[in-house]
């Protein structure tokens, strides 16, 4: 399991990141979930990040649930201010325990912004026989989920929340056109959250207005896994690295 012992496990994952800009109060109202360890699951992550903001014009932050399970606690002050959660949907990832635990994590009062994005056309939804090895313990172990202060219920919980909602899809090998048609769907279900006056976005407005008015308070909950978007008028690279203050392209390694 590649969450077995998390209180010592460290990071071993080496993460190019996308971008360094953070919103004007330190918050981005949308955030991502992917595995970002495979290679081509994390170029797709990275090119419906970047397409999602040219198109909306918002910020966004990029994470993988391996890189932050390890710090549940901190990870759920994010997501509880945020005005959706999308989640990429990819082979293998229903049986990946750290991506159980961060859905299990996430607060009752947020899975409405779930939004679930089919980016692999492997990606099998889940049937009467997976949820019943889930309850039955033939998918997870009880123990690694217990760490993580959730149990079988609460992992199924969270999924069935998460696929109580028609799953959009993006197409990993579309053509330019089809990919923009796609993300601009996705931006369409985006669009009315920001809009609509709910709860997610009162917390969200809530939480930037408590930043402004306390500019020494506590800083943004700080994650190596974090995407933060360029400004909107600098065009997408055509390496996507990171910047430094130079200028310069740049690697983290973690």
């Amino acid at each position: 399991q590649n969450c077995r012992g998390l209180t010592t496990r460290r990071f071993t994952s080496r993460v190019t990141v996308s971008g360094r800009r953070r919103s004007a109060d330190g918050l981005a109202p949308f955030m991502m979930l992917s595995d970002l360890r495979t290679p081509e699951v994390g170029s797709t992550a990275r090119v419906i990040m970047y397409l999602l903001r040219n198109h909306l014009q918002e910020d966004l932050c990029l994470y993988d649930p391996y890189d932050v399970v390890n710090d549940l606690e901190n990870f759920k002050q994010e997501m509880a201010v945020a005005v959706a959660i999308l989640v990429l949907l990819t082979q293998g990832m229903l049986q990946d325990v750290c991506f159980a635990g961060i859905m299990a994590a996430c607060p009752e009062s947020c899975r409405e912004g779930l939004v679930p994005i089919r980016a692999d056309e492997f990606f099998v939804y889940p049937d009467p026989g997976f949820w019943e090895n889930l309850a039955e313990g033939r998918v997870f172990e009880g123990q690694t989920l217990a760490e993580m202060d959730t149990d079988f219920e609460g992992v199924r919980a969270a999924f069935a929340k998460l696929f109580n909602v028609l799953a959009l899809k993006f197409s990993q090998h579309g053509s330019e056109h089809i990919q923009r048609t796609e993300v601009a769907m996705i931006g369409a279900r985006l669009k009315p959250m920001l809009s609509s006056g709910g709860s997610a976005v009162d917390r969200y407005s809530s939480s930037n207005a408590s930043r402004r008015s306390n500019p020494g308070g506590a800083a943004r909950v700080p994650s190596k896994t974090s995407s933060h978007l360029p400004p909107p008028d600098l065009d997408l690279p055509e390496e996507r690295e990171p910047l430094d203050k130079g200028g310069q392209m740049v690697h983290e390694e973690f």
